[in-house]
């Protein structure tokens, strides 16, 4: 089994580098200056599974490197949900992929 979840800050993060952000063309600068203004609150990203309860990961570093890649696996869960789809219909109806590659897929665990 493998979890991953972002426990949200309980109070808002300082917002002083927003404007950095938001002058920032690069996506992955743009997620490690917000990844860094979260680890400056009480924001955890907990990670487990592969017989590790916790990996003991950090929102600065190891959230960023996460965020920086989620471009790419939704690119890759449309493909692959495009394959499924035509290789195995009746599959592809089980899997969440579609739904992955439109945004539209709940983040919240289950």
């Amino acid at each position: 089994m493998f979890d991953m979840r972002l426990h949200l800050p309980t109070k808002p993060a300082d917002d002083a580098g927003i404007d950095a952000v938001r002058a920032e063309e690069e996506y992955a600068t743009r997620v490690m200056v917000l990844c860094e203004m979260l680890a400056a609150t009480d924001t955890r990203f907990h990670v487990e599974g592969f017989g590790s309860d916790d990996w003991r990961l950090d929102v600065s570093y190891n959230l960023s490197a996460v965020m920086e890649q989620l471009p790419v696996c939704r690119q890759l869960a449309r493909n692959f949900g495009e394959a499924v789809g035509i290789a195995a219909p009746s599959l592809a109806r089980l899997a969440p992929f579609d739904s992955w590659a439109t945004g539209e897929y709940d983040w919240v665990g289950r």
